[in-house]
């Protein structure tokens, strides 16, 4: 198992894409896949997201990332966040929103893509990808 941790500092929407695309180097799995695929899409998805929270409902420029890698297996990122705590109780298995709201989608787009869940303070998220299940049981190595 790979584990990698990693400040964010100086976290912003203007600095958010850079900041996201580091972060998605540090997987190993992406550096022998095509980050075309929908595993790498549905990554720096939920990382964008997560980081977009940080931002517009935290009022936070950094957090902690910690990246737990089971090759070909499982993807676990957690964010720790330093503000006072995310109420994400009111968004947790909310209906599907509106496409059409500017804001609003993004844990729900999150809860699609993997298992999500926060801890009681707010304080750390949790997204867990099963490979094998983005991917395909019988997709052939390396996926």
């Amino acid at each position: 198992m790979t584990i990698k941790n990693i400040q964010v500092r100086k976290l912003n929407m203007k600095t958010l894409p850079q900041t996201v695309n580091e972060i998605m180097q540090e997987f190993e799995i992406f550096k022998i896949k095509d980050s075309s695929d929908v595993l790498f899409f549905n990554v720096k998805l939920v990382i964008w997201e997560l980081l977009t929270n940080v931002i517009q409902h935290e009022a936070e420029e950094k957090a902690d990332i910690e990246i737990q890698e089971e090759p070909f297996e499982k993807l676990s990122i957690k964010l720790h966040s330093f503000a006072e705590g995310f109420n994400w109780e009111r968004y947790r298995n909310m209906e599907c929103p509106d496409v059409s709201n500017e804001r609003g989608r993004g844990l729900y787009l999150i809860q699609q893509l993997c298992q999500f869940s926060y801890d009681e303070s707010g304080k750390i998220a949790t997204a867990i990808f099963n490979v094998k299940e983005v991917v395909g049981a019988n997709a052939p190595y390396p996926y």
